[in-house]
Formats: structure tokens, C-alpha cells, sequence
């Protein structure tokens, strides 16, 4: 797990030139990794 924290790390500090739809994904597919269900709502109907 603490390499995911590291590559989460980076990634929240990187700058512009990595877009925003690779960050987006770059969590969503740690969120799976982790278990934490945080994306389980995007785009769901309220």
C-alpha cells in the first residue's frame, strides 16, 4: 500500500502536463485497487 500512496502522491503533484482525465483515472483505478468505492456514484442518477 505504500507504493500506491507514493504514486498517488506524484500524481497530485504533477503539474499541468499530465492531463486531467489521466489524474481522474490514475485515482479511479486506485480507488478499485483500495477498495474505497469512492468513484461507485459518478454519474449516477440522483
Amino acid at each position: 500500500m505504500p507504493e500506491v500512496l507514493s504514486v498517488l502522491r506524484s500524481v497530485a503533484a504533477a503539474g499541468p502536463e499530465l492531463p486531467d482525465g489521466a489524474r481522474f483515472e490514475t485515482y479511479a483505478y486506485a480507488d478499485r485497487l483500495l477498495g474505497l468505492e469512492l468513484t461507485r456514484d459518478i454519474g449516477a442518477a440522483p
